[in-house]
């Protein structure tokens, strides 16, 4: 049975099999016409081989997926312009579960200690689910970017809005302003150190830190010449190891836990980029999906980058599971 054990672990590493699935969400393509069926430019897409091959999943048709994100019990969940998406086939069938109420959804988030719990951030504030997508309720009436579930205490949110982040300790039954008011917040993220310290991106003004649960921010902006912050990426091991992604000046990295940035764009120049993942199989591998220009791998910790799919497509969205 060793011997067994062994033998399939130098077959995987050999063969370059990965441990994870990465999702890419392409809302629209200058490629892309209505009605094409073969080779299908938009929609969601799945690669298990690090980012190397990509299959398109579910609609022929125009749908605009923002972001997808699958649950601990394996149901995929997805952000789309007429509301929010679930499969339960990995992405090849979907179902809407909204109603009119709920459209231009940007994010969707599952608690994964109870994955029949899933937040929604839209246009029109936050909604959310306790029953797997049954029953949709808003919990927070203004514009959200990105939701946040603390992964130490998932009763603990936090909203990206535009004119800061609001926090709820109640699982999104009452919400206050915890910081940076003012600002309007693009993305959240929270470390994968042991502070499990929150960070910000913004628009204009660059990154913020909290490691005192959002009572106070710290901005870290030293390096940056780019202040308009869409993605942030942390080593799934070594939480020093950060990557911004940002408009026009591609991706920042951090070997400092955000201390100070080095511009780490050679291959991407001023791509806006919009999305980040660091596979957690291998962490010399970042993806960087791009507005306008595709998608992007680094196979060098984000030294280089090169062209990876999607041509003249909006990678808006990636995740990994």
């Amino acid at each position: 049975m060793k011997q067994i054990s062994l033998l399939l672990f130098l077959l995987a590493a050999h063969s370059g099999w990965a441990a994870e699935t990465v999702f890419m969400c392409v809302p629209n393509s200058r490629q892309h016409r209505l009605g094409q069926s073969q080779n299908p430019m938009i929609g969601l897409f799945v690669s298990r081989d690090q980012g190397k091959t990509w299959q398109h999943r579910g609609w022929q048709e125009s749908v605009r997926l923002f972001y997808a994100e699958m649950g601990a019990d394996s149901v995929l969940w997805g952000a789309a312009g007429n509301g929010v998406m679930r499969s339960l086939d990995g992405g090849h069938t979907w179902k809407i579960t909204t109603d009119w109420r709920v459209t231009e959804v940007l994010k969707v988030k599952v608690r994964q200690d109870r994955p029949s719990t899933v937040y929604a951030a839209c246009a029109y504030g936050v909604f959310r689910t306790t029953d797997h997508g049954q029953n949709w309720r808003k919990v927070l009436d203004r514009f959200s970017a990105d939701i946040l579930i603390d992964a130490a205490q998932p009763q603990t949110l936090l909203a990206a809005q535009e004119e800061g982040i609001s926090i709820s300790h109640d699982g999104g039954d009452s919400w206050r302003l915890c910081g940076l008011s003012g600002k309007g917040i693009r993305v959240l993220a929270q470390s994968t150190g042991a502070d499990k310290s929150w960070w910000a991106g913004t628009e204009d003004d660059g990154v913020f830190v909290s490691t005192d649960q959002g009572q106070t921010w710290q901005t870290r902006n030293h390096g940056l010449d780019h202040f308009t912050v869409y993605a942030i990426a942390f080593h799934p091991t070594d939480a020093k190891k950060m990557y911004l992604g940002t408009h026009e000046g591609g991706v920042y990295g951090s070997t400092d836990c955000g201390a100070t940035w080095q511009r780490l764009s050679s291959g991407l120049g001023n791509a806006v980029v919009h999305s980040l993942v660091v596979l957690p199989s291998n962490p010399q591998v970042v993806l960087a999906g791009a507005i306008n220009e595709g998608l992007f791998i680094s196979r060098d910790a984000g030294a280089t980058w090169t062209f990876a799919s999607q041509a003249e497509s909006h990678i808006w969205g990636l995740s990994v599971q």
